[in-house]
Protein backbone atom coordinates (compact mmCIF):
# COMPACT_ATOMS: atom_id res chain seq x y z
CA UNK A 1 0.00 0.00 0.00
CA UNK A 2 1.25 3.33 -0.71
CA UNK A 3 0.26 6.67 0.74
CA UNK A 4 0.81 10.23 -0.75
CA UNK A 5 1.40 13.24 1.42
CA UNK A 6 1.92 16.46 0.47
CA UNK A 7 4.86 18.16 2.25
CA UNK A 8 5.15 21.94 1.54
CA UNK A 9 8.62 22.89 0.55
CA UNK A 10 10.35 26.74 0.13
CA UNK A 11 11.93 27.10 -3.18
CA UNK A 12 15.24 26.91 -1.72
CA UNK A 13 14.56 23.59 -0.31
CA UNK A 14 12.84 22.56 -3.55
CA UNK A 15 15.79 23.79 -5.50
CA UNK A 16 18.66 21.97 -3.24
CA UNK A 17 16.63 18.87 -3.20
CA UNK A 18 16.11 18.42 -7.21
CA UNK A 19 19.70 19.71 -7.62
CA UNK A 20 21.00 16.85 -5.63
CA UNK A 21 18.75 14.25 -6.94
CA UNK A 22 19.96 15.37 -10.56
CA UNK A 23 23.93 15.22 -9.38
CA UNK A 24 23.33 11.64 -8.02
CA UNK A 25 21.44 10.19 -10.60
CA UNK A 26 18.22 9.53 -7.76
CA UNK A 27 14.42 10.78 -8.59
CA UNK A 28 13.35 12.84 -6.19
CA UNK A 29 10.75 10.34 -4.47
CA UNK A 30 13.45 7.87 -3.99
CA UNK A 31 15.71 10.21 -2.16
CA UNK A 32 12.92 11.81 -0.45
CA UNK A 33 11.96 8.36 1.11
CA UNK A 34 15.46 7.32 1.51
CA UNK A 35 15.81 10.14 3.55
CA UNK A 36 12.90 9.40 5.59
CA UNK A 37 14.03 6.07 6.28
CA UNK A 38 17.49 7.32 8.04
CA UNK A 39 15.49 10.35 9.40
CA UNK A 40 13.04 7.27 11.53
CA UNK A 41 16.12 5.55 12.15
CA UNK A 42 18.04 8.48 13.22
CA UNK A 43 14.94 9.51 15.57
CA UNK A 44 14.40 5.83 16.63
CA UNK A 45 17.88 6.24 18.11
CA UNK A 46 19.23 2.99 16.08
CA UNK A 47 19.83 2.19 12.38
CA UNK A 48 18.22 -1.31 13.36
CA UNK A 49 14.13 -0.55 13.05
CA UNK A 50 13.81 -4.16 14.40
CA UNK A 51 13.87 -3.76 18.75
CA UNK A 52 15.36 -7.79 18.53
CA UNK A 53 18.71 -5.92 16.33
CA UNK A 54 18.83 -2.65 17.62
CA UNK A 55 22.34 -1.81 19.36
CA UNK A 56 22.26 -0.46 22.74
CA UNK A 57 24.96 2.30 23.35
CA UNK A 58 24.80 3.25 26.85
CA UNK A 59 26.86 6.52 25.72
CA UNK A 60 23.72 8.07 24.83
CA UNK A 61 21.39 6.58 27.62
CA UNK A 62 20.98 9.50 30.10
CA UNK A 63 19.76 6.41 32.81
CA UNK A 64 23.07 4.24 31.57
CA UNK A 65 24.37 4.95 35.52
CA UNK A 66 21.29 3.11 37.12
CA UNK A 67 21.85 0.37 35.20
CA UNK A 68 22.06 -2.83 37.80
CA UNK A 69 21.26 -0.45 40.92
CA UNK A 70 17.92 -2.18 41.03
CA UNK A 71 16.02 -5.42 41.38
CA UNK A 72 12.58 -6.51 40.79
CA UNK A 73 10.91 -9.75 41.05
CA UNK A 74 9.17 -9.41 38.02
CA UNK A 75 11.55 -10.48 35.05
CA UNK A 76 9.77 -8.57 32.56
CA UNK A 77 9.25 -5.33 33.94
CA UNK A 78 11.29 -3.57 31.71
CA UNK A 79 8.82 -4.27 28.53
CA UNK A 80 5.68 -4.80 30.23
CA UNK A 81 5.73 -2.06 32.75
CA UNK A 82 2.68 -0.28 31.86
CA UNK A 83 0.37 -3.07 31.70
CA UNK A 84 1.65 -3.87 35.26
CA UNK A 85 1.20 0.03 36.68
CA UNK A 86 -2.58 -0.39 34.84
CA UNK A 87 -2.94 -3.72 36.40
CA UNK A 88 -1.60 -1.98 39.78
CA UNK A 89 -3.90 1.32 39.55
CA UNK A 90 -7.17 -0.64 38.53
CA UNK A 91 -7.13 -2.79 41.72
CA UNK A 92 -6.15 0.13 43.93
CA UNK A 93 -8.85 1.00 46.40
CA UNK A 94 -7.43 4.54 46.79
CA UNK A 95 -7.41 5.20 43.07
CA UNK A 96 -10.41 7.76 41.80
CA UNK A 97 -12.74 5.45 39.50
Amino acid sequence: MSHIVHVPLSDEQYDRLTAYAAQHGLAVETLLQDALEQGMAKLAGSVAVDEEEAIYDPATDPLAEFLGAFEADVPDIVRHHDAYVGEAYATDSTSPQ
